[in-house]
């Protein structure tokens, strides 16, 4: 608004009433409300070389379809998002069940190894035992 009222040049001023339609039509105002918001009274000629109201219409039409547009990818991208998330999540949890699974069978080898360990010692034993007998009986035999 500034450079529309206030530009060195006609082509600035121009430039400035173009650049305000703009921003009026994005805002979803009129010209005169946004000329009001900005502290200024309505000039009805202020816009009408820039933008006529034909076309703003247009672009404010056209903005909304793209808002729209918007609006749906931006959801689309979203719903994306929250299923990988989702996702995620299940993983992070099967893996979390597998890693308790694993230390559960972990734990239940540990409780059992003293008694395999005992088992495993007494087959050593007996195998040793029989092999100091199977000695002892070659000896009495070779004297």
């Amino acid at each position: 608004m500034a450079l529309a009222t206030g530009g060195a040049t006609e082509g600035e001023r121009e430039a400035g009433r173009a650049a305000a339609a703009r921003v009026a039509v994005a805002a979803g105002l009129s010209f005169e409300e946004a000329e009001r918001r900005a502290g200024r009274g309505f000039d009805p000629g202020s816009f009408e070389d820039a933008l006529p109201e034909a076309v703003s219409r247009g672009v404010a039409k056209a903005f909304a379809e793209a808002m729209k547009k918007a609006r749906e990818a931006a959801a689309r991208q979203q719903a994306l998002r929250d299923e990988e998330r989702r996702e995620a999540a299940r993983e992070r949890r099967r893996q979390a069940k597998a890693a308790k699974e694993a230390w559960a069978a972990a734990e239940r080898e540990m409780a059992e190894w003293p008694e395999r360990a005992k088992a495993e010692q007494a087959e050593r034993d007996r195998l040793w035992a029989e092999q100091r007998r199977v000695a002892a009986t070659m000896e009495g035999a070779a004297t």
